[in-house]
């Protein structure tokens, strides 16, 4: 998703409006935040017997959220909260209350509460915690319906000095509704982003209603994109510099259902909310 809207002031109102617009101008809600051109999807079994993990050996765990207890961890996540579109012209007002945590797992709630009126949650680690390099996961299930838009992504920590696209931005999971059984990867720099992102868009038996774990492998020259431990996009460009792979730097997570937009399309008449994106984990590994 793209990134749309920050919580964070800036040093100084003039810059803080100009950067505002232009994340508004150029972002959408998560990884992938605009329609790529179309492509043929490619197919993969989740009841296939699965690879090796692309981490060979036991990687250390360096950090994880398991979402134990009944609320969420303030030293992991904090929220970006209200309306505005957020760079797609979603129709969700992004709240506090609409996730939940107990048994286990984080649970963001897309909700209805009128025509034209939705609710749901979008949670980062912004400012709390911060990856470089190394394997990515979580064990996520999908919402399922025509308008929902969930996604699993990172943005660059210096969004707020070099704004977007400049950050980088990687999509380890999106996924919208109106194309079921079909999730995306999407890597957005300036060298390519919004409808020129580099993204590779993947068709799963079975991909709503069950567990997947969709990860990212990242070093300092390419990042693997996983679905269930097998391989679905590469991205390692050539050559390698500021606009073409902006990820030499560390990153911080999100987790959030969009609603409609640019990209999610129009929601469903047939849609039943709310509609729930449940994470069992999300969890980090060292480099190679």
């Amino acid at each position: 998703m793209v990134y749309g809207q920050s919580t964070v002031p800036f040093k100084s109102r003039c810059i803080a409006i100009a950067r505002f617009v232009t994340l508004l101008f150029f972002m959408g809600c998560s990884g992938g935040g605009f329609d790529p051109p179309p492509q043929s999807p490619s197919n993969v079994n989740p009841n296939d017997v699965d690879p090796p993990s692309p981490n060979n050996g036991d990687p250390k765990l360096i950090w994880e959220d398991n979402f134990d207890g009944d609320a969420l961890n303030d030293k992991h996540w904090t929220f970006d909260v209200g309306r505005g579109g957020w760079g797609n012209q979603e129709l969700q007002n992004y709240t506090r209350a609409n996730h939940t945590v107990n048994n286990g797992v984080l649970t963001i709630e897309a909700r209805k509460s009128g025509p034209n009126r939705y609710s749901s949650s979008r949670i980062k680690t912004q400012g709390l915690q911060e990856f470089q390099y190394g394997r990515i996961e979580a064990r996520i299930q999908l919402p399922e319906g025509q308008g929902l838009w969930p996604a699993f992504w990172l943005l660059g920590a210096d969004i707020e000095d070099v704004g977007w696209p400049a950050c980088g931005e990687i999509d380890i999971m999106e996924y919208v509704g109106r194309e079921p059984g079909i999730f995306q990867n999407a890597i957005h720099t300036p060298s390519g982003h919004a409808g020129e992102a580099n993204s590779k868009r993947t068709r799963v038996e079975d991909l709503e209603g069950k567990f997947h774990v969709y990860a990212i492998h990242w070093t300092a020259q390419a990042i693997e994109f996983y679905f269930n431990d097998r391989l679905t996009y590469q991205y390692s460009p050539s050559p390698k510099n500021n606009e073409t792979y902006p990820f030499n730097k560390p990153m911080f997570l999100l987790l959030n259902v969009a609603i409609g937009g640019t990209f999610g399309g129009p929601v469903g008449d047939n849609v039943v909310f709310p509609q729930k994106m449940i994470v069992d984990y999300v969890r980090v590994y060292e480099p190679d």
